[in-house]
């Protein structure tokens, strides 16, 4: 007879593909996730978060690598995959917001270290820009203004998440 998983244990699973930092450990821990059985549909929302947040943070590592490696004729691509990363991030605070108590501490760490990684592919990619202007036509520079300002408007909706939170405690 077939043993069903539990939430609890799926929930287990999920952390630790989160915590581990050996790539070999987190494969494991993927084809585990593989060969589960999902007890009921809302099993697969934690799911699908998990494997997106952890999928964008990769994404975030590898582009500030190479954009602190000098690579200046890929700057203007690292700057889309940062304004997108800025969509994600926006996405994550308002998970972070709407999720009940029970959930929000784990959202909230997502959020944080994905808001980290993006942080710190901007301050990359602004110091890249200093160095390798990519100024060269309209296009280019229509694609650094967005960047500037998907990165301005996302620390804008942090601090009025963090100012309403802040209020909501007061009462």
């Amino acid at each position: 007879m077939e043993r069903k998983s539990s939430s609890k244990e799926l929930q287990n699973l999920l952390q630790a593909i989160k915590s581990s930092d050996v790539v070999e450990s987190r494969i494991e821990l993927f084809d585990k996730l593989r060969d589960f059985d999902l007890l009921e549909k809302s099993d697969l929302d934690p799911v699908i978060e998990c494997l997106t947040c952890l999928l964008n943070k990769s994404i975030l590592s590898v582009a500030t690598k190479y954009v602190d490696s000098g690579l200046s004729g890929c700057l203007v691509q690292f700057l889309v995959l940062g304004t997108k990363a800025s969509g994600w991030c926006g996405k994550h605070l308002k998970m972070t917001a709407m999720s009940t108590e029970g959930s929000q501490e784990e959202h909230s760490n997502l959020f944080f270290q994905l808001l980290l990684d993006l942080l710190s592919l901007s301050s990359a990619s602004v110091v890249a820009l200093t160095r390798h202007p990519v100024f060269i036509d309209n296009a280019s520079a229509a694609i650094v203004e967005r960047f500037i300002l998907e990165q301005l408007n996302l620390i804008k909706d942090i601090v009025s998440e963090i100012k309403s939170a802040h209020l909501a405690q007061n009462y």
